[in-house]
């Protein structure tokens, strides 16, 4: 292959190839970051994901980085995380990473397609997320790149269950050169924690903020602020208190404990939110079953079930490590927060007074 490597992926030489051990058959997905090509293992006749990254521009220690974290997210074995068979470097330019096919869609394809969920399989959904995340913080690590476009979706054949699986570990930063958290991609602007718009780290609590996030967007189909600019969105992700679910969906005035939840998930200062993944867990899965005792008596179950995951309970008596509460020491003070939002406030907010119309084609309705 000739040209400038450093600018575009190969994507029309690729098809036919085959690299790590995977024929590759079709392109799934392009971006500026990466691209992601389905292919079958030769030999296991398995089907695999191979996703390639453009090689490095200006950081020469890029690929050594990849390999290194890469080898980091190897350990993980959980039912709620995408595996990641093996890392390698193709045509000595391009870095690439063989995982598990998972055959589903994304939550944001989800809920283009279907609009709000109901409270229950919402919060089904934000359990798995969740403990999935408590493995990687036990392992010291963290996703750094999570929202609706890197949580997979597989319908489990026969049984009308959910299975969540998280993709997407925040990679691409290392691969790079440049902030993962800020690049020109909008989705991850949306994503974007209080403490990071005050100058702070993205830290293990800034997960469960995004957490919260998710479960707004699960039961609303909006992001929780909606200002169409990138100042007037920090201003309000740091300061501002997102309208009440109730408010956009009023269906969901009847649970108020979920409204508790999203307080807590989504509240300004990291040491205010639930202490670690775990605690988060418990909440979820309190609040969850609560719902589901409640919509037995009122038959309003939606029939939508989701794997009961126990892979985490093994870690449930270890201790908070030394680096989570050496994070939570650094975490910034609190902003000054603006007085929560009335209803009669959100009827000025663009978009949120509005009937929820049909889910468009293309995606949901969070950009």
């Amino acid at each position: 292959m000739s040209g400038d490597r450093t600018q575009q992926l190969p994507e029309s030489e690729l098809v036919g190839e085959t690299i790590g051990g995977v024929m590759l058959e079709a392109v799934l997905s392009k971006t500026k970051q990466s691209l992601v090509l389905l292919g079958t293992q030769v030999g296991v006749d398995r089907p695999a994901v191979v996703k390639l990254f453009p090689k490095a521009r200006s950081d020469t220690d890029a690929d050594a980085r990849l390999l290194k974290e890469a080898g980091a997210l190897s350990q993980l074995r959980h039912a709620n995380i995408v595996t990641l068979y093996s890392v390698g470097i193709y045509d000595n330019d391009f870095p690439y990473l063989l995982m598990e096919y998972v055959p589903g869609e994304t939550l944001k394809s989800t809920l283009g397609r279907e609009g709000p969920l109901p409270p229950d399989r919402a919060l089904g959904i934000v359990l798995q997320i969740v403990n999935a995340l408590e493995e990687v913080h036990r392992l010291g690590m963290k996703h750094g790149n999570l929202g609706l476009h890197n949580i997979l979706l597989e319908e489990l054949k026969g049984s009308n269950q959910d299975l969540v699986k998280l993709v997407d570990f925040g990679l691409v930063g290392t691969l790079g050169g440049t902030n993962l958290r800020m690049d020109d991609r909008p989705e991850r602007v949306w994503y974007m924690t209080p403490e990071e718009g005050m100058g702070g780290r993205y830290t293990y609590q800034s997960e469960l903020y995004v957490c919260g996030v998710v479960l707004y967007q699960l039961l609303t189909g909006y992001m929780p602020y909606r200002s169409q600019s990138l100042e007037g969105l920090w201003d309000e992700i740091v300061t501002a208190t997102p309208p009440a679910v109730a408010v956009i969906e009023p269906s969901l005035a009847i649970y108020p404990e979920v409204q508790d939840l999203l307080d807590r998930a989504l509240a300004k200062q990291p040491k205010a939110r639930p202490k670690g993944a775990r605690a988060l867990r418990l909440m979820v899965t309190e609040v969850l079953g609560e719902i589901e005792a409640r919509n037995e008596v009122m038959g309003q179950a939606t029939g939508k079930t989701f794997p009961v995951i126990q892979t985490v309970e093994r870690v449930k008596a270890l201790p908070r490590s030394r680096a989570m509460d050496e994070e939570d020491d650094k975490i910034p003070p609190p902003p000054i927060s603006r007085p929560a939002r009335a209803a009669s406030d959100v009827k000025t907010i663009p978009g949120y007074n509005k009937p929820v119309p049909p889910p468009p084609p293309s995606g949901p309705r969070d950009s």
